[in-house]
């Protein structure tokens, strides 16, 4: 799917634009719905290994997922694995590692992405882990730089050492910063959008889509999905998305009033 990106502006109050919304997804013969993880359908933590899913999570995707009329995907900056533990809803679909892991399966690294991911790894852990509240997460086909607990200057100075470290690999690895993060992906991976668009090759021309997100992360996927229902959650301005929610608890009663909405 190709698709010029949208001009960046401020989004429309999802709920004041329902009757818009509704009337888009009536008119399609299928719907999906693509729902990010963190700061999305759960607050954002300190640190994302305390991070939990509430039952209200769990109850609102286990009906989006029983309804026939409704296909859902969680897609995320996690491991799939994690957020199947995370989550135990059986029937969704995960794509981890910002697309890079797809229907359970990782996209396949070549040689030079495999050799420059690891080097840069190495460096990452032995330049920036004795920094004050920084720290480094391996995901085994990416890596996460995490700056959430460290102070301005700290910040500043971790940046410029990532962007000096990762120099030698400009044209093998690059780089999505998110909330106070900066993931390290090879060109295999190229970011969230990518799923979006693996999934809904494999579905019925003229399938209306909802894509919901919070960080730049998402931004990608807000840009190919031009003319369908993308939805910022969080802070808005300078966004791609048509639309917007202000917080997690916002984005679970939109969707438990998609499936009130739909449910057969």
């Amino acid at each position: 799917m190709k698709a010029r990106a949208r001009k960046k502006s401020t989004p429309t109050f999802a709920f004041d634009a329902w009757p818009e919304i509704i009337a888009r997804l009536r008119r399609a013969p299928r719907r999906a719905i693509f729902v990010d993880f963190d700061g999305t359908l759960v607050k954002i933590q300190r640190s994302p290994r305390v991070v939990r899913s509430s039952a209200r999570v769990n109850r609102v995707l286990e009906h989006l997922e029983r309804n026939p009329n409704l296909s859902v995907a969680i897609v995320s900056g996690r491991r799939a694995r994690d957020l199947r533990r995370l989550l135990r809803v059986r029937g969704l679909r995960y794509f981890g590692l910002h697309g890079g892991e797809r229907d359970g399966r990782p996209v396949k690294l070549s040689k030079a992405s495999r050799l420059a991911l690891a080097r840069a790894k190495h460096e990452a852990e032995a330049q920036l882990g004795e920094l004050k509240g920084v720290w480094v997460e391996d995901k085994e086909f990416s890596f996460c730089v995490h700056y959430r607990q460290a102070d301005e200057a700290t910040s500043r100075n971790a940046a410029r050492i990532l962007k000096k470290m990762l120099a030698p690999w400009r044209k093998s690895l690059h780089v999505l910063s998110g909330k106070k993060i900066w993931e390290v992906l090879p060109p295999e991976v190229p970011g969230k959008f990518a799923a979006v668009q693996y999934m809904l090759a494999k579905m019925s021309r003229g399938t209306a889509a909802i894509y919901i997100g919070d960080d730049e992360t998402d931004e990608g996927a807000f840009a190919v999905l031009k003319n369908q229902i993308t939805i910022r959650v969080g802070a808005n301005d300078g966004t791609r998305a048509r639309y917007f929610l202000p917080a997690p608890p916002d984005v679970l009663r939109f969707l438990s009033r998609l499936d009130h909405e739909f449910r057969s």
